[in-house]
């Protein structure tokens, strides 16, 4: 295939101009400073609510109570038996639940952290490190630090592993399909061989995982057709689907659905769903796609994108790489937007909004990328003369530094270990008495990254009533 990117002078011109953009071990370091509260943080994450919830359930029935759960409230069938792991390993070691639970935060951390410089490398394959790993960083803190709501994504089970979960899993997903697209191949025998399982879990674990994937899929298929392809790879694609179709029909199906949409007034009106499902697609992209973090990692990554070595795509492949972006990340909103107005007869909550926004944020940089790349000569030009290469670059770095979740850390930080000291003490405290109605202390420090689920005064609340079924009381409320 012939590809066309400007003559060789226009080329070696972009290269030359864009040769300074690289990034030592001191611009990793800065991020990596930038980063630190936060990786601590995750050790003091601690369980609350649902982990109690989930975990009385494990303790007293066992997977018959997981069962019950998926008939009497819940589809998520894999989420609802992953969320009690914490307990589940602190019981079989004996080791304290707020430590393990800490290691499962800085678990799903480390998951992202290594997910983003995989993203890079198939984002940017002619990058070595230190500036791959400068740049994974970046995505990183683009990702998790301006996430909807960071709490729930990583330092807060039941959220991490009801979306976080299936997002590194929609996240590796899409840029395998955009690399076989962007190289005219298709992916490993291996790597469809864990895909197909993967789905299946994913799209167990919450009801926007399974048709996401679906899209994903679909648009994946029609871009090589439409490119030409003379191996579509039609059934490993319709295989693919039909696991994501088989999870999502359970989750759909469950009888415990109808009783959890009773709770949700306003659903199950279609045409409003429809409407307002679409009115909100723009309003969320423009809320959550123009934080400082997110601004400052597309800058960055708009300079790698000019930088790059590699020989631009023609035409029609920039088309068909940004499209199957574009796609996925409007069609996977669309769908997501209508399907909780339709359930819930109103927005998608926080937590639910952190995988639209990840595979949002991962969409967008492949669609930027693709055409940074086929216009790299022509962006080089345009670029006012004040806008040097080091301006441009400290800019994003600075945009990054922005970041919710980096800021709240570095003030939160300090308040970890007395919160951490706090919840453990009413933990033991509760189960120590012999009262069928336990009186505790209620929680004085409160880092939001960390906790916002305090005991309600009259112990009928979801807090108090975990709490409780956890430890095998009639009630918990707060001394006042």
């Amino acid at each position: 295939m012939r590809r066309r990117g400007g003559s060789a002078t226009d080329r070696q011109g972009a290269r030359g101009a864009a040769s300074g953009v690289r990034y030592g071990w001191g611009w990793v370091a800065v991020l990596l400073a930038a980063l630190a509260p936060l990786a601590a943080l995750s050790l003091f994450a601690s369980p609350q609510t649902d982990d109690f919830c989930y975990g009385a359930i494990v303790r007293h029935d066992g997977l018959a109570g997981i069962w019950r759960h998926y008939e009497n409230w819940s589809g998520r069938l894999v989420a609802s038996a992953l969320i009690p792991l914490p307990t589940i390993v602190s019981d079989l070691l004996g080791a304290d639940l707020f430590d393990v639970y800490g290691c499962f935060a800085a678990s799903f951390l480390l998951g992202f952290a290594i997910l983003c410089y995989w993203a890079i490398g198939a984002l940017l394959p002619e990058r070595t490190n230190p500036s791959r790993l400068f740049l994974a960083l970046a995505l990183f803190i683009a990702m998790v630090a301006n996430a909807p709501t960071t709490r729930h994504l990583v330092f807060w089970m039941p959220g991490a592993f009801t979306y976080a979960f299936p997002s590194l899993v929609m996240l590796w997903l899409f840029g395998l399909l955009y690399r076989a697209l962007e190289q005219r191949t298709w992916i490993s025998r291996g790597q469809f061989s864990a895909l197909v399982p993967l789905l299946l879990l994913t799209s167990l674990c919450t009801e926007l995982s399974g048709p996401i994937a679906i899209w994903m899929l679909v648009s994946s298929l029609y871009g090589r057709r439409r490119s030409g392809f003379e191996h579509t790879a039609a059934v490993h694609h319709v295989v693919l689907i039909a696991a994501a179709l088989i999870g999502t029909a359970i989750v759909y199906l469950a009888p415990g659905n109808l009783v959890r949409a009773s709770t949700h007034g306003g659903g199950s009106d279609l045409p409003s769903a429809l409407f307002w499902g679409t009115m909100y697609v723009p309003a969320f992209l423009v809320l959550y796609l123009t934080r400082p973090g997110v601004v400052g990692w597309l800058l960055l990554l708009a300079l790698a994108g000019v930088d790059h070595d590699a020989v631009p795509p023609d035409r029609h492949s920039a088309r068909a790489l940004i499209g199957i972006a574009v796609s996925t990340l409007l069609g996977g909103c669309w769908v997501s937007c209508v399907a909780g107005y339709y359930a819930q007869g109103g927005r998608l909550p926080a937590r639910a909004l952190n995988l639209l926004f990840l595979l949002s944020v991962l969409c967008l940089s492949f669609a930027l990328k693709a055409y940074c790349a086929r216009s790299m000569t022509r962006l080089s030009n345009a670029a006012p003369g004040f806008l040097t290469l080091t301006r441009l670059r400290v800019s994003g770095v600075a945009l990054l530094l922005l970041s919710p979740a980096v800021l709240g850390a570095v003030w939160q930080l300090p308040q970890a270990p007395q919160f951490r000291r706090e919840a453990r003490a009413q933990l033991l405290a509760i189960s120590a008495t012999s009262m069928p109605i336990a009186s505790v202390q209620q929680l004085e420090t409160t880092p939001q990254l960390l906790f916002n689920n305090r005991l309600s005064p009259d112990g009928t609340e979801w807090p108090n009533r975990c709490l409780a079924r956890y430890l095998g009381k009639q009630a918990v409320v707060p001394i006042p």
